[in-house]
């Protein structure tokens, strides 16, 4: 039941935040923006679509290296694999065939496997919040945030703070002065041990800054088909590459809202509202969000479940662990 109200109630927050996207939107101008798209442009966001997940394989192949060395073309597959499952069941249940698929493939623990998972969310707030503060420095784009170098030496302490936290997580749950806070806080602790086990790649600086840049360039990968976009939607006299990144950063923070599968409605609202701060009309922002939305779906869905079932696995599988064994289950009962 618990199951069922929280798959309710993201796909509500879907609809509503599609609701919000639509709202005010004129139909007919939508439908004229989307006929006068250039669709050789649309053809290369498919192609920069995959280059973003092969470039996710590699950061991740970076952060499991260290432990035992894996093909990027396995760590390429699981990630997608892992993106299609997201897409289409709730729960992001793609992270629970990454963790134990990919400790088959790559012949580690699964608990070391699942640390790698955690690094690497917090890999891509470090990179994502990295490249706003690069933006704000560059006067590119206009916004009050970026009017205040207050706030660009806030967000550049951020990124500081976070990578502290990533290299020396390991000795952080170690400190005596912490353990009040950690025994106020239990999660806070589990989560800098789950850091530490994944983060064996940054014991070493100089894997540690190129995982840093490979995430960076892999968000730089996804701005790059924003801005494809945005020539396929002639919106370019509106938008250049310092925009496009800020349009990456609002997406991936409204994806991170709890919603329906594939993030529909969390994504055309985040780029939607955003664009309008910089005077593009609703109508063409919905439709060029939609567009490269529904573009990027397709995409990695149809190439994730291709892996998906070349590894042997179904979504019909998937789901079913998390609804009947995921109590009890040592993660083989999902093949």
């Amino acid at each position: 039941m618990k199951a069922r109200l929280t798959v309710a109630a993201g796909i509500l927050a879907g609809v509503c935040l599609f609701w919000y996207a639509l709202k005010g939107v004129d139909f007919t101008r939508l439908s004229e923006a989307c006929r006068q798209a250039d669709y050789a442009l649309l053809a290369l966001a498919v192609l920069t679509n995959l280059a973003e997940a092969f470039m996710r394989g590699v950061k991740w192949k970076l952060l499991l290296d260290p432990v035992n060395r894996v093909r990027v073309w396995d760590s390429f597959r699981m990630e997608t694999a892992g993106l299609a499952l997201n897409n289409v069941l709730p729960f992001r249940l793609g992270e629970i065939l990454r963790g134990t698929a990919g400790a088959g493939v790559f012949h580690m623990p699964v608990v070391t496997v699942f640390a790698t998972i955690v690094v690497e969310r917090a890999l891509d707030v470090i990179a994502l919040v990295l490249l706003l503060s690069l933006v704000g420095i560059s006067g590119r784009v206009e916004g009050d945030i970026f009017q205040h170098k207050s706030a660009i030496i806030l967000l550049f302490t951020a990124v500081a703070a976070g990578i502290c936290a990533v290299i020396f997580a390991d000795r952080l749950v170690k400190l005596k002065i912490l353990e009040p806070l950690f025994t106020r806080f239990v999660f806070l602790k589990k989560i800098l041990s789950q850091i530490a086990a994944g983060a064996v790649a940054f014991k070493d600086w100089k894997r540690g800054i190129i995982t840093v840049l490979a995430a960076m360039f892999q968000w730089c990968v996804n701005a790059f088909t924003i801005l494809v976009l945005v020539y396929a939607f002639h919106l370019q006299d509106m938008l250049g590459p310092a925009h496009c990144i800020v349009v990456t950063v609002a997406s991936a923070i409204a994806c991170s809202i709890p919603a329906m599968p594939g993030f529909f409605g969390n994504y055309e609202a985040g780029v939607a509202a955003v664009m309008g701060v910089w005077g593009v009309q609703k109508d063409a922002a919905f439709a060029m969000a939609f567009t490269g939305h529904i573009l990027g779906y397709i995409t990695i869905t149809l190439a994730g479940l291709i892996f998906v079932y070349g590894l042997g696995y179904s979504v019909g599988r998937v789901w079913n662990f998390r609804s009947g064994n995921s109590g009890t289950s040592t993660g083989k009962e999902i093949l």
